[in-house]
């Protein structure tokens, strides 16, 4: 998986716009969304048969006929805070680390807590559920730092 999204990525620097098709039952719906350029419903289609694709070939063929190619200077424009790619439906900001802040150009630092299923940011604390007193604290990287407090072990569970 990580390869194919290397390479969708190489793929996508070279290219306006990328269209996908999956065909059939077994194939991984996200992995090829992933693949596809955004916005993924104008550029990932699925047919479950064979003959299905006949039916596909006007639409997907209005879509790269109506594609205006992209405009390199659209990046200049966008004033994003790290990287910037410009594609057929205008400039789209990424950060090399962290995730994307709500502005759409600025990257935050972000640690994930699993156990929470969220984000926290840097300079955070919490603790670990279930761990008897681990802390951990997202830094200023974008790394997580988790330590053991001073857990009183002896009361628990009659010790």
């Amino acid at each position: 998986t990580d390869e194919v999204n290397e390479m969708a990525d190489q793929l996508k620097e070279k290219v306006d716009r990328v269209i996908v098709v999956g065909l059939g039952y077994a194939f991984g719906q996200d992995e090829l969304a992933g693949i596809a350029s955004s916005p993924t419903k104008e550029n990932f289609y699925t047919a479950e048969e064979s003959t299905d694709l006949a039916g596909l070939v006007k639409t997907i063929a209005d879509e790269i006929c109506t594609t205006e190619l992209s405009n390199p200077s659209d990046c200049g424009r966008a004033g994003c805070e790290q990287e910037c790619r410009a594609e057929y439906s205008g400039a789209t900001c990424l950060c090399s680390r962290g995730i994307l802040n709500e502005d759409g150009k600025s990257c935050l630092a972000g640690c994930i807590d699993a156990d929470a299923n969220t984000i926290r940011t840097p300079g955070e604390t919490w603790e670990v559920e279930g761990m008897f007193g681990m802390t951990c604290t997202c830094l200023e990287s974008g790394d997580t730092d988790c330590t053991f407090g001073t857990y009183d072990f002896y009361n628990y569970g009659g010790w």
